[in-house]
């Protein structure tokens, strides 16, 4: 038997805003990461860990955007 344990918050945070971040550009054609990490982690402590999290999700959103 084997049991995976995970908060479910580190990649999956930076997935999260990523699509998160996405879907503001689309719709509004700018995105704020600030405002975005910032409801993510009220509404899930620790949901975005690091500063690399953060990176790499708007790394990937302007990729995906340009």
């Amino acid at each position: 038997m084997s049991l995976l344990f995970s908060a479910g918050v580190g990649r999956t945070g930076a997935f999260i805003a990523l699509d998160c971040l996405l879907d503001q550009a689309d719709a509004e054609g700018v995105v704020d990461v600030f405002a975005i990490t910032s409801q993510m982690r009220k509404d899930r402590v620790n949901m975005i860990q690091t500063v690399v999290s953060i990176q790499c999700a708007v790394v990937s959103g302007a990729k995906c955007l340009a």
